[in-house]
């Protein structure tokens, strides 16, 4: 008996041993617990890094963390942003795809919310791979399952631009914003596809829309404006544009000097077009356009020297600029420097052999010299290119 109860104990003890957790067990549990806990942190530095715009530290801290921890969803839904943000496009659609499989199979669609934000992201990943019809339906199944934002929508929307649907995608985002209370983005949208469309006064009414709702933004009133001079509205998108260059803050870049020269052009105000254009140099003199303008505008004024002095300064920047020639060699025309036309007027001729102004201009430089000959000679050649021209028949008029 004495024998049996230390044997029934060792036995007894024995049997309890088994039952607690072997050391190896052990230690797997407690790294397990430390590798989520390193992963978390690695998450929330990947996250601040991706914040910063330190997109390559942001990645070598998401990807660490999911080694970590493989079925972190957070992680990986990070990682699938940074992959866009650094053009992995496959390697994000990858992940992105593994997400939407697992949160529909954990929830059942309990929390659309998150799973529309991965759709929409999953499309921005297709839509930057080049695959437009899945992006469009990652698009559309993301507005489906959230419709309190519109951001798929109007994603959706310019994914049937790209492949080239206009038209369908005028439509799709008419109908679909009809639920929505009125954003500036879709405002700007559809002007910019009213514009697509030549449709100016729709796109107009779009733009002023924009800026109806969203009085800060800047990039409004310039679209209206150019919308505007587009339908020929020339007096609105002029009042437009002074009331934005009015705005504390804003320095206007020399297309909208340049536009704004243009509208005052229009309407024959020759004046404050010539101050455009000259801000519009001021702002961007490498660029021959806009001297060119001003060449017009103070040939319209009859500041000739000045015309000459601007159209020169274009042909400077761009040889072959055609209207910088044509005003040019007219206003020496009209300072009566017949030769020096001539000179202007046959290197035009030679980059543009079948433009009928630069001929007619020719025939009067050549005309005004005492060589009836060489201007006979032009005139013929520009009425072969346009018989019916109104600035042919002036000129013959003048030399009879």
């Amino acid at each position: 008996m004495k024998r049996i109860i230390p044997m029934v104990m060792g036995l007894l003890f024995l049997a309890a041993g088994c039952q607690q957790p072997s050391v190896k067990e052990a230690k797997k549990e407690v790294y397990g617990k430390w590798s989520v806990s390193r992963a978390n942190v690695l998450y929330s530095l990947a996250r601040d890094h991706l914040a910063g715009g330190h997109v390559d530290k942001a990645c070598s801290n998401a990807e660490e963390g999911l080694s970590l921890d493989p079925e972190s969803k957070d992680l990986r839904f990070l990682l699938a942003r940074i992959y866009i943000e650094k053009g992995y496009y496959s390697r994000s659609i990858g992940l992105l795809q593994l997400l939407v499989q697992q949160e529909q199979q954990d929830t059942q669609d309990k929390h659309p919310g998150l799973l529309a934000e991965m759709y929409y992201l999953l499309g921005a990943a297709q839509e930057k791979e080049g695959r437009l019809e899945e992006a469009l339906a990652s698009y559309n199944r993301s507005a489906e399952l959230d419709r309190s934002t519109i951001a798929p929508i109007l994603a959706a929307t310019e994914v049937l631009v790209a492949m080239g649907n206009v038209e369908k995608a005028q439509d799709f985002l008419a109908c679909q914003t009809g639920r929505y209370a009125p954003e500036p983005a879709a405002a700007e949208l559809a002007g910019r596809l009213a514009m697509m469309r030549k449709q100016y006064v729709r796109a107009a009414k779009q733009f002023q829309l924009a800026c109806d709702l969203d009085s800060e933004n800047k990039r409004y009133p310039e679209l209206l404006a150019s919308a505007q001079y587009a339908a020929g509205e020339y007096a609105q998108a002029g009042e437009t544009l002074n009331r934005l260059l009015r705005r504390k803050g804003y320095k206007g870049p020399a297309w909208v000097y340049t536009l704004l020269g243009d509208c005052m052009m229009a309407r024959n105000r020759y004046e404050p077009a010539e101050k455009a254009y000259q801000k519009a140099c001021l702002a961007r003199p490498e660029e021959p356009a806009a001297w060119t303008r001003l060449a017009k505008a103070a040939l319209a004024m009859n500041h000739l020297t000045k015309a000459i002095r601007s159209a020169h300064q274009a042909r400077s920047l761009d040889a072959n600029h055609l209207d910088a020639a044509i005003l040019l060699g007219y206003s020496l025309l009209r300072v009566d420097k017949p030769d020096k036309a001539v000179e202007v007027l046959l290197d035009a001729a030679k980059a543009h052999p079948n433009d009928e102004i630069v001929l007619c201009l020719l025939g009067r430089a050549y005309g005004k010299m005492g060589r009836d000959d060489l201007a006979k000679q032009f005139y013929e050649a520009a009425g072969r290119i346009r018989p019916d021209s109104p600035l042919l028949e002036g000129l013959l008029a003048v030399a009879k």
